[in-house]
């Protein structure tokens, strides 16, 4: 069952990942490195600027992740 459960979160992270990029890349890239016990991780790749807000980064990824979990 928890192996069901990571191949359809670390599908569901690719999804979010691919979306995420189309409308991000180049500025900022994302990239999947692992489905973990408790979550998964990405890697953040790009110009991040303090003042922009950097947490806007992660915020739209989770975001889009969410997006996604509705459906």
């Amino acid at each position: 069952m928890a192996e069901i459960e990571s191949t359809y979160l670390k599908n569901l992270v690719l999804k979010t990942i691919e979306i995420y990029n189309r409308y991000r890349s180049p500025k900022t890239i994302a990239k999947f490195i692992s489905v973990e016990k408790d979550g998964f991780i990405i890697d953040f790749e790009g110009f991040f600027f303090i003042s922009y807000g950097v947490t806007d980064y992660f915020e739209d990824l989770n975001y889009e992740l969410k997006s996604l979990k509705k459906h």
